[in-house]
């Protein structure tokens, strides 16, 4: 995938390496973030704030040394990151962190599903406060090519490779799109999507999901004569009766 713009850069202050470790392997998922720095104290977290002037900083209110709010407050406001999650381990400070404009409050433990919330927040703040290196005619046909297509993420764009493409799906107004390394949320709508993937490299195989056709491993049969399609990567999807002989056709598994 080629980005027209930077990913957000984001810097980890957790006291506890294991909450570090997860975060960084959840982030790595997200196609759009790139973590630049980790630190387990409040005054490292200051200085690499300082030093790297991250988008987005990920910062426990308990930090050793300086708690998050020091941290916040030790800052110049002009070097203050456009986006900030605090995590606690407990709800005490959720009223300060409302005060502090943080993007999130996350109270530990959470999951990846909570993360990704707190993560579509931060895309909104930081595309609506950074300028993501803009080019000044930007727009899908001009990014887009033979080999890829480019979406839109905030208020810039993103272009995607069909050969990093796993699957897509709908996902209220917006599409997810699962990647060779993670996924990403984009504003265009699924309809879309759908109609700028080359056929027949990609299937769609319910009125939601589009499937890169190399991707399906296996159509299964469930009740009631119904069939799931199930991926490489163990996912399954319904394959909806209108769409069975088209989708079976493609693959050459029609008797």
């Amino acid at each position: 995938m080629i980005s027209t713009f930077d990913p957000i850069r984001t810097l980890i202050a957790a006291p506890r390496s294991a909450m570090r470790n997860r975060l960084r392997a959840w982030l790595r998922q997200e196609a759009d973030f790139h973590v630049v720095r980790e630190v387990p104290n409040g005054p490292l977290a200051v200085r690499w704030i300082e030093r790297m002037s991250p988008d987005l900083v990920v910062l426990h209110v308990q930090l050793p040394g300086l708690g998050a709010f020091g941290v916040l407050n030790s800052l110049d406001p002009s070097r203050l990151p456009p986006a900030v999650i605090l995590l606690a381990d407990g709800p005490a400070d959720a009223v300060r962190a409302f005060h502090a404009r943080a993007a999130d409050y996350l109270q530990v433990p959470f999951d990846q599903p909570r993360l990704r919330l707190s993560l579509d927040r931060v895309r909104r703040q930081v595309f609506s406060r950074v300028p993501r290196r803009p080019r000044p005619t930007l727009d899908a046909s001009s990014l887009s090519h033979s080999d890829s297509m480019a979406l839109r993420v905030g208020r810039g764009w993103v272009v995607v490779r069909f050969s990093d493409l796993r699957w897509v799906c709908a996902a209220q107004r917006r599409t997810k799109l699962y990647l060779t390394h993670g996924t990403l949320l984009v504003e265009t709508a699924f309809g879309t999507v759908e109609q700028r993937l080359p056929k027949p490299t990609f299937v769609q195989i319910n009125r939601s999901v589009m499937v890169r056709r190399d991707f399906i491993r296996e159509i299964r049969r469930k009740s009631h004569g119904d069939q799931w399609v199930v991926l490489e990567d163990d996912q399954r999807h319904v394959l909806s009766r209108q769409r069975r002989q088209n989708v079976l056709r493609l693959l050459g598994w029609m008797a």
